[in-house]
């Protein structure tokens, strides 16, 4: 609600429109009055509208219905989305996972092997915490916005056009899939014996299927980089379900996991799974972290259900917004029907009161001139 603002160019249309129904309301009535006939009303003594007047008015009014109706339907639809993504598995666990990003200060660590002992050192660090279960670093956090692309090829076509496919490419530590809860589909997770081994990956199942249909992923050769480069292929070592990194709704890019290198930039998320509220240790992890190094900022402490929660938010404001407007065109609806009617049974009491008023009149007069006793 805190990005909602409101925008010129809709505001001058909504009060057009406006501007426009308030006119059409008042001259259609102003255009129709003259088109009854005054006399032939009077001389029947009933208040009837012309039958033109009735059958617009009964068009209005289902008008009026059939729209509130579409709002309370597309309402209703809504409301089955924001329910079917709350049931639906992103294809990690976010309950009990709190995570932060850091800009780790690699700049005093020279080497990749220095490195990645610094990342293996915070790691331990926090694994050391009471209550922690799992941590796993990676290059960016699901549902955090868009990563860098991976092109890849698996045939000469895509061979020759470089680039023509790509997938979300990032690293992560050998722990990180266990502590988001990620499924293994095939094979096997990475172990740190790969971060200098030849050129490993894992593979999403829906990268698996494009890729080697009807076969089996595990122990196949992709090409992750132009031809000439010495790590041009890399082979698949494990399969995990699809990951939803961008999108709540559907699956936007296959996916293709590195084991983290020395070579990764500073930049990096970290995932620790706890076993109950993972916002009690946010204190204790900011400690833990300048304890190992006094140079890293940790930003972002957040649990992994705020970004979770934050990629359904478009869906539950438009759902608030739906089920608000269906509501109130459905009291208008009502209000319309409601006063409709009346006016109709309205139409047909004075024929009954006029009747009453003449027998009245008439008896009376009778009383009057009749002899006096």
């Amino acid at each position: 609600m805190g990005e909602v603002a409101v925008d010129g160019t809709v505001l001058a249309v909504t009060s057009l429109v406006t501007i426009a129904t308030a006119l059409l309301v008042g001259v259609l009535p102003a255009w129709l009055a003259p088109q009854v006939d005054l006399s032939a009303e009077l001389r029947t003594g009933t208040r009837g509208s012309a039958p033109r007047q009735d059958r617009l008015r009964r068009v209005l009014v289902v008008g009026e219905v059939a729209l509130a109706l579409v709002l309370l339907i597309s309402s209703g639809l809504l409301i089955r989305t924001l329910g079917a993504l709350r049931s639906v598995r992103p294809g990690f666990d976010a309950q009990a996972v709190l995570t932060f990003r850091s800009s780790l200060p690699f700049a005093r660590y020279k080497t990749g092997a220095d490195r990645l002992e610094l990342v293996h050192r915070i790691e331990r660090g926090l694994g050391a915490l009471p209550g922690v279960v799992g941590v796993g670093t990676t290059t960016q956090l699901p549902l955090t916005g868009s990563g860098s692309l991976q092109p890849y090829a698996y045939d000469e076509e895509t061979a020759r056009h470089w680039e023509s496919v790509t997938a979300d490419g990032r690293n992560v530590s050998p722990e990180f899939f266990r502590t988001m809860g990620v499924a293994l589909v095939a094979g096997r997770f990475f172990t740190e014996a790969d971060a200098d081994a030849p050129p490993v990956i894992i593979v999403d199942a829906d990268l698996a299927r494009r890729v080697w249909p009807g076969r089996s992923a595990v122990g196949q050769r992709l090409q992750v980089a132009p031809a000439g480069d010495p790590a041009a292929f890399a082979e698949v070592v494990g399969v995990i379900e699809h990951m939803q990194l961008h999108d709540l709704t559907r699956p936007v890019h296959p996916q293709i996991w590195r084991p983290l290198r020395g070579n990764i930039r500073p930049q990096l998320a970290f995932a620790v799974r706890v076993a109950g509220d993972p916002t009690r240790l946010a204190g204790a992890v900011r400690e833990v972290v300048r304890s190992i190094d006094a140079g890293p900022a940790v930003t972002d402490l957040v649990p992994m259900t705020h970004y979770v929660d934050k990629a359904s938010a478009p869906v539950r404001l438009s759902v608030l917004v739906m089920t608000v407007f269906g509501t109130l065109a459905l009291l208008l609806a009502g209000i319309g029907v409601y006063a409709v009617v009346a006016y109709s049974v309205a139409q047909r009491t004075p024929s009954t009161a006029s009747g009453s008023r003449s027998a009245r009149s008439r008896a009376s007069s009778a009383a009057w001139c009749s002899p006096r006793a």
